[in-house]
């Protein structure tokens, strides 16, 4: 096979036979494309931007790597996106100026390179983006041929693929912008999206405005635009659909490639011809209107709590026509969405974060679902539509419900309710769909502020504890360096103890352990325990003598401040001096009790003033598991674990004799050394520890639940499942 006769698919700009300036007129229309284009590409690299944060942040677990180094890919080469978008346009401009070729060069089937597989899905949605837009501006698109044509030596109109502001050149001039950007397959359709709905749905309004334009300078203003041959719109898939089905009105020009992505997908892997018996299969087949198809859902019966529905199987019987002389058979488009729904319920009924009486409700809107998905297409393709925002909020709701708060409760009643609304319904349009949608977004906006009020008084309470607790162990290990090996008298150690836990723990939760007041109160129990040991160096009596009062001023300053009942405070003034002056008369001997410490009833340890105030921790809540040995901690995990914030749900698998359990996180203290989990009416359920929910999180025990939205999660499954079922077939 020789090598020189390899034909590519990729357009080679011309280097021979340079472009000829463009007519005054052009090259004004060059430069106002430009700069609209350009402003609104800038907007939309903005919005992308935002996007992958808010991705990198709250997307699933293991794609928000993938999303942070796009955002980062994205910030780094912008100017250079931005720059090649303009270069790209322009040059389209340009060739305008270059005569066309007479005739292409023969193609050698042999010797045709080969389009990547990614290459070819990233065509097809470039394909399907343009061919959608032209559509919808082809009276514009027709005009401004024949207007720009009009000015050239050739004088005829000009052809689409070479025309400068067709959708498919358009969205060519980001393809080639994007390739400043290493990015994988999903990152750059994610962006091509994005183009589609902010820079390329607008294209019509320029198309417009440049008509306009042209035909205010004189070129050809009285010119009636002539829609090319065989351009005629084509119907609406489900045109013949009865308005009482109609979901959503006509299927917009400009709806998201992903449909048709999906429906690809679905019906190249996609079973037996859904048509009647087994008998009636050989027979001719007549075509099933949508119309039709949607008359045969509502006979249906309605889907029961927890049933699964064979959707396949219940068509098949209601299209077995005894006697017929053809056999019913779906359109391909039809049976590759009701295809797509059955895998998104199967998804659902799987899915780990919601509850199975929840998934259970969920589970009988998928015939009504597979209805607005037949009327109205936008459902796969617009991430706003209301129906899967409806069923994302249902999810959501659904998902703060653990069996444990009954059926009366308010988060399951909403569910049900709206289910059962959906249900009734005798149509399910557009109108219902935003209704519903407003009034369960608003009662369950309600419902989760009350629940995060009661989470923040529970987390108050926590926080305050576990400061407290902080605070202590602090105080307790400040005496226990100071005290550690000192002879002292004896129930001095625990006088001096009482003394301290009295004032260093307030000190610690007021100004923190860096402030110059917990160091000023340090040096002060320095000084106390120093001035208490037995002194054998008359120099140093008489130091304690001059330090004495600055001792007891300290003193009396710290039990003032943290409140100290007044009269214990003047009894251990009076003690500690008195203990000073036996001091200085050299009484004090190691394990001996002093004459002023002879009363023993104060010398015991007070209890810890801090821990005392705080409630108990409600009987239900349960230990938490004891720590594994650090060598043995997973790192990815125990990374994981520390950085949970509080809102994010867990699910714990069943112990032995036990129910699983779903716990939300209300409090990570101190870096994941505690963490407090509630049940859905915010009751303290769990305590557990970085440490050991990463180990469990390692052995499969707990996983974290998804919190994107449940349409999305299924939707994103589907189409992963879709691929790699499809790769082997390429």
């Amino acid at each position: 096979m020789a090598a020189n006769k390899v034909v590519k698919l990729v357009t080679e700009r011309a280097e021979n036979a340079p472009p000829q300036p463009l007519p005054p007129v052009l090259e004004a229309l060059r430069v106002q494309a430009s700069e609209v284009l350009g402003h609104r590409l800038v907007a939309m690299l903005d919005h992308a931007d935002d996007r992958l944060f808010e991705l990198s942040e709250s997307g699933p677990d293991s794609e928000r790597r993938g999303f942070f180094d796009n955002m980062r890919a994205l910030r780094l080469a912008r100017a250079g996106v931005e720059r090649r978008f303009r270069q790209e346009l322009e040059h389209a401009f340009a060739q305008l100026g270059t005569p066309i070729a007479s005739a292409p060069a023969p193609l050698d089937l042999d010797t045709l390179s080969l389009v990547e597989d990614d290459e070819l899905e990233r065509n097809v949605a470039m394909d399907t983006m343009a061919r959608r837009l032209r559509g919808q501006a082809e009276a514009d698109l027709a005009a401004l041929s024949q207007r720009i044509g009009s000015l050239l030596p050739a004088k005829t109109a000009v052809p689409l693929q070479r025309l400068p502001l067709d959708p498919r050149q358009v969205v060519a001039a980001f393809a080639a912008a994007l390739t400043e950007l290493a990015l994988d397959l999903p990152s750059a359709l994610r962006l091509l999206k994005l183009f589609e709905l902010q820079v390329l749905a607008r294209l019509p309004e320029l198309l417009a405005a440049a008509n306009k334009a042209l035909a205010d300078a004189g070129v050809m203003p009285g010119l009636t635009p002539v829609p090319a041959a065989g351009r005629a719109e084509a119907p609406s898939r489900h045109a013949d659909v009865p308005p009482r089905h109609a979901a959503g009105g006509a299927e917009p020009a400009g709806s998201e490639s992903l449909h048709e992505l999906l429906q690809e997908l679905v019906s190249s892997l996609r079973e037996r011809p859904l048509h009647g018996s087994a008998d009636a299969a050989a027979l001719p087949q007549r075509e099933v209107s949508s119309g039709e198809l949607m008359d045969w859902l509502d006979r249906l019966p309605a889907v029961a709590p927890g049933e699964r529905v064979d959707l396949r199987g219940q068509l098949s019987q209601l299209m077995t026509e005894p006697g017929a002389a053809e056999q019913p058979a779906l359109q391909q488009a039809d049976e590759a969405v009701l295809n797509l729904v059955a895998m998104l319920f199967d998804f659902i009924l799987e899915d780990v974060a919601l509850a199975a009486d929840i998934k259970a409700l969920l589970g009988r809107l998928q015939i009504p679902l597979l209805k607005v998905a037949l009327a109205d297409a936008e459902l796969l393709s617009d991430d706003d539509h209301d129906a899967r925002q409806l069923l994302n909020l249902l999810a959501r709701a659904g998902g703060e419900w653990t069996p444990g708060q009954g059926q009366q409760d308010p988060f399951f009643q909403l569910v049900e309710s709206t289910v059962q609304q959906l249900l009734d319904a005798p149509v399910i349009d557009r109108p219902l769909l935003a209704q519903l949608r407003a009034q369960v977004a608003a009662t369950l906006e309600t419902l989760l502020a009350r629940n995060a009020r009661l989470e923040a008084r529970l987390r108050e309470l926590e926080e305050g504890r576990a400061r407290a607790e902080a605070a202590q162990q602090a105080a307790e290990a400040a005496l226990a360096a100071r005290l550690s090996g000192r002879p002292l008298p004896e129930g001095v150690a625990a006088w001096i103890s009482s003394l301290a836990s009295a004032m260093l723990p307030w000190t610690w939760l007021r100004e923190g352990e860096d402030s110059p007041r917990w160091r000023q109160q340090l040096k002060l129990l320095d000084a106390l325990v120093w001035s208490l040991t037995p002194m054998t160096d008359p120099t140093a009596r008489t130091r304690l003598q001059g330090l004495s009062p600055a001792i007891l001023r300290g003193m009396a300053d710290g039990l003032a401040e943290q409140g100290h009942d007044p009269v214990a405070a003047r009894a251990h003034l009076t003690r500690l001096q008195a203990l000073h002056g036996a001091q200085l008369r050299g009484e004090l001997r190691a394990g001996r009790v002093p004459e002023a410490l002879a009363d023993s009833e104060w010398v015991r340890p007070q209890p810890p003033l801090l821990t005392e105030a705080l409630p108990a921790a409600p009987a239900a809540a349960v230990p938490p598991a004891p720590l594994p040995e650090p060598a043995s901690l997973p790192d990815a995990e125990l990374r994981q674990a520390r950085q949970l914030k509080p809102g994010r749900w867990l699910h714990f698998a069943a112990e032995a004799g036990g129910e699983p359990q779903r716990c939300k996180v209300v409090a990570n203290l101190r870096g994941g050394d505690k963490i407090v989990l509630v049940n859905g009416r915010g009751i303290k359920v769990r305590e557990e520890s970085a440490a050991s929910l990463a180990v469990a999180l390692a052995n499969g025990t707990v996983t974290l639940v998804d919190d994107q939205g449940l349409f999305d999660r299924a939707l994103e499954a589907v189409i992963g499942d879709l691929r790699r079922k499809q790769r082997p077939q390429r």
